[in-house]
């Protein structure tokens, strides 16, 4: 509940700042790196490592939010690419952190804002395997029925929808806007309130 309460603040921050939602994508993946942290049971050397490794990867997202709000496209997606590598070896071992869905989740958050600069960069097809992968790793995370994940899981998919739609895969880019549609409207139902500008997007 805290975590909401906490990413929710900095969602409505950024957005009144004018931030872009990839950027608001990368703010919240920084902060699931920070609440998800590894357990003392761990060998310390372990660990350390981890925490390390963890460190560099909300130092990457971090540039990257940087570079992009600077529209060096290019330059935040080489630090995209390696924020997504760094929390992709964290997520490996997520099983030992306190809160393994936070990793899951921050790699997901990660490969869409990865998504949304290859694709402004005219890269497609890197686009949509960015944002097939984080469709794949939202699933797992709103199998809870959270509405935040399911609003997640929502955004993602309408993203790979617009990507196969510029692939043009019209067929696959309509089963993946349908999907948003229908994760969208369970998403508001599980928050019990109106959509919010992520999940209103996929609706429209």
């Amino acid at each position: 509940e805290l975590f909401h309460m906490m990413a929710q603040d900095m969602t409505n921050g950024l957005r009144c700042g004018g931030a872009s939602e990839a950027e608001v994508e990368a703010a919240l993946a920084a902060l699931d790196l920070d609440i998800a942290l590894f357990p003392a049971q761990l060998d310390r050397a372990e660990a350390a490592r981890l925490e390390a490794e963890a460190a560099h990867a909300k130092a990457h997202m971090e540039k990257t939010e940087q570079l992009a709000a600077q529209g060096s496209a290019e330059e935040a997606l080489r630090e995209a690419a390696l924020a997504v590598e760094r929390t992709r070896t964290l997520a490996e071992h997520a099983h030992h952190a306190q809160a393994p869905a936070l990793i899951m989740s921050a790699l997901a958050r990660a490969l869409v804002f990865l998504g949304s600069l290859l694709s402004q960069t005219g890269k497609p097809a890197e686009a949509r395997d960015a944002y097939a992968e984080a469709v794949q790793l939202y699933r797992q995370t709103a199998q809870s029925g959270d509405a935040e994940a399911l609003s997640d899981l929502a955004l993602a998919l309408n993203n790979l929808g617009a990507a196969l739609t510029v692939r043009g895969q019209g067929e696959d880019a309509r089963k993946a806007t349908a999907e948003a549609v229908a994760m969208a409207r369970e998403a508001c139902e599980a928050e019990g309130a109106p959509p919010g500008p992520d999940v209103a997007n996929a609706l429209h």
